[in-house]
């Protein structure tokens, strides 16, 4: 089942031209959700300023939370000033997920549980007592929105946030196998508990965000089929898991924030400050059933599950303002264009219920196994992650 989305506080300005009339109208409308602090006021004094200097300018791009105000400058120096609005206003739409904020989000909101999927339990180490380990990986899902700003031929430089809704998680994890500490016939002897838990700063693939996530689990895994041995083969038998999983994952843009527009001999920069964060927090139940073969130091391991969501959600918060500048290829002076704010605050829900397939491949060197695994959220997008397991 695919997620919601709400609109928890937002700013929208409306413009209206008289063309016979030459006059400039402008409403703007503010809901906000329950905070009165110093940040919201900031951002209401931005688009203050930005009604103001929309009162004396020309015209003005205004998009979902864009509010680009060019000068006279463009128009002096034989840039259009309608490509201006258009090219900067699409940039910046494009590279924040303005227009299509809530299906990203929805999308953040997925990818941040399926990231941290299976990281902290076990499912094919040989293991008698304890098993300690680490794993570190990500999960990628196709947002099902499209961009609702408008389009451009001028080219944009570089990437910001991810196309798709993308997540990285990282994890510390103990287990006990209880088949260590009772005889094997006792029926206790089937169970093994797993814990986890990690915050960390995370990787990701641009250097305008940063990341971090945390993670907590705990689930018990009841070997409902008893393993085989036959010569160097293993089969694992049938084992069924459950517990609860629980994570963040938060991004946060850079303090300077550009973003660049390649309009053939000139490149248009708009250079932001502010904040843009997005955050998205997950509490799932999975329930899973997995089974392993190992052959020598090679194991095998694969399953299905359900994960049920208690929690899948993801917000954005965005106060961002900044000039726009050009600059001609071959030369150094920068001419100041006019200004531009970004003003949003959005929620959005991921998916209540998954179907996942995973599976693995483990490589034993006694007492470390390597693991890697693979999970595939059905409808919704791929996880992946490597680890290390230590047995005792």
């Amino acid at each position: 089942m695919h997620g919601g989305y709400e609109a928890l506080s937002g700013i929208n300005l409306t413009l209206m031209r008289s063309i016979d009339e030459r006059t400039l109208c402008c409403t703007c409308s503010v809901v906000l959700s329950q905070r009165e602090n110093l940040e919201m006021a900031m951002m209401l004094g931005r688009t203050a300023l930005a009604m103001l200097l929309l009162m004396t300018s020309s015209a003005a791009y205004a998009v979902d939370g864009i509010f680009v105000i060019p000068n006279d400058n463009a128009d002096k120096l034989g840039l259009n000033s309608e490509d201006v609005r258009s090219q900067v206003g699409t940039a910046i739409g494009n590279e924040l997920h303005v227009g299509d904020q809530l299906p990203f989000l929805s999308a953040m909101a997925t990818a941040a549980d399926l990231s941290s999927a299976g990281m902290g339990v076990d499912y094919t180490t040989s293991r008698e007592q304890f098993i300690f380990g680490f794993s570190l990986g990500g999960a990628s899902v196709v947002s099902d929105g499209e961009m609702a700003t408008m389009t451009t031929d001028a080219s944009v430089s570089g990437e910001i946030l991810p196309d798709d809704g993308q997540a990285v998680h990282a994890t510390l994890m103990v287990g006990v196998n209880l088949g260590g500490f009772l005889p094997e016939t006792n029926y206790a002897s089937r169970l093994s508990v797993f814990f986890n838990v990690l915050q960390a700063d995370v990787p990701t693939p641009d250097s305008s965000y940063s990341a971090n996530a945390t993670t907590l689990g705990l689930h018990t895994q009841l070997k409902l089929v008893r393993s085989r041995s036959v010569g160097w083969s293993v089969w694992g038998g049938l084992d069924f898991t459950t517990g609860m999983r629980v994570g963040q994952y938060r991004m946060k843009m850079a303090e300077e924030l550009p973003v660049e527009v390649d309009a053939g001999l000139v490149t248009i920069t708009w250079r932001s400050v502010g904040k843009y964060d997005v955050t998205a927090n997950n509490v799932t139940i999975p329930f899973e059933v997995s089974t392993s073969a190992r052959l020598g130091p090679i194991g095998l391991f694969g399953g299905t599950a359900f994960d049920l969501s208690l929690l899948s959600s993801a917000t954005s918060e965005a106060s961002l303002s900044g000039n726009i500048v050009a600059q001609y290829v071959g030369e150094t002076q920068e001419v100041h264009l006019g200004e531009a704010t970004v003003a949003l605050s959005n929620k959005a829900y991921g998916r209540s219920m998954t179907g996942r397939l995973f599976g693995g491949v483990a490589l034993e060197m006694n007492p470390a196994t390597i693991v890697t695994q693979v999970n595939y959220g059905i409808g919704a997008g791929f996880g992946a992650h490597v680890g290390m397991r230590i047995a005792y």
